[in-house]
């Protein structure tokens, strides 16, 4: 390497450099690739082998049961779980209304200053 009066390499020379550096690196990473085939094979290899003298295979899983714990799919059969129910109206003879479910729908008592527990 050539230096200039300073002690420096010139831009020539550190190109140079960068340059041997680069092709280093390129060397590592295909011995690194080279090394990843070879294992991948061995370990294929290897497989191969197992697979071709195994006289204890493995049982097969057992079958899940065929049923489970039976859940009603709504808790609520007034309102399906929706909290909203269309009931007769307090107001107007014989006209209906949207409103809230009692069975389900917590009610607050203000006297004792409490939600009190629905009645289904």
């Amino acid at each position: 390497m050539k230096a200039t009066i300073d002690g420096f390499p010139t831009i020539d020379d550190m190109a140079t450099d960068w340059e041997a550096e680069e092709r280093y690196w390129d060397l590592m990473a295909a011995a690194e690739d080279y090394a990843i085939y070879e294992e991948t094979c061995l370990l294929a290899d290897a497989g191969n082998i197992e697979e071709e003298n195994d006289d204890d295979p493995e049982p097969p899983t057992p079958a899940a049961s065929a049923l489970g714990l039976v859940a009603p799919m709504v808790r609520c059969t007034m309102c399906r779980d929706t909290g909203r129910v269309t009931k007769p109206s307090v107001w107007f003879a014989g006209q209906t209304m949207n409103g809230f479910c009692p069975n389900c729908t917590p009610h607050y008592d203000f006297a004792s200053r409490r939600f009190i527990e629905p009645t289904a």
